[in-house]
C-alpha cells in the first residue's frame, strides 16, 4: 500500500477491488471460484462520483476472465457533468 501514500490517500481509505465484470462465486469453503464472464463485449455502466475520488481500472489476466484470452484494452471515459 505505499503507492497509496503518493496520492495522499491514507491506507484505510483503501478499500477492496470492485469487480464489475467478473463473475466470482465463493465457495462454501471460503474459497474464490473465478469463472467466465456473464457479461458480453460491448456493455458498459456509468457511475457518478459525489466526491473527488481516486480510481485504479484493470483487466483481469485469469485464464478464465475474457474469455480466457488474457488481459484486454479497456476504455475508460471520465466525463463532467453540466452543472
Amino acid at each position: 500500500m505505499t503507492s497509496s501514500w503518493r496520492f495522499e490517500a491514507p491506507p484505510a481509505t483503501v478499500t477492496i477491488a470492485f469487480n464489475v465484470f467478473m463473475n466470482v462465486v465463493v465457495r462454501a469453503d471460503g474459497r474464490l471460484d473465478i469463472r467466465p464472464p456473464v457479461s458480453t463485449a460491448g456493455q458498459g455502466l456509468t457511475f457518478l462520483a459525489e466526491r473527488d475520488l481516486l480510481v485504479a481500472v484493470a483487466a483481469c489476466p485469469a485464464a478464465t476472465c475474457n474469455g480466457g484470452a488474457g488481459t484486454r484494452p479497456l476504455r475508460v471515459d471520465i466525463a463532467t457533468p453540466a452543472s
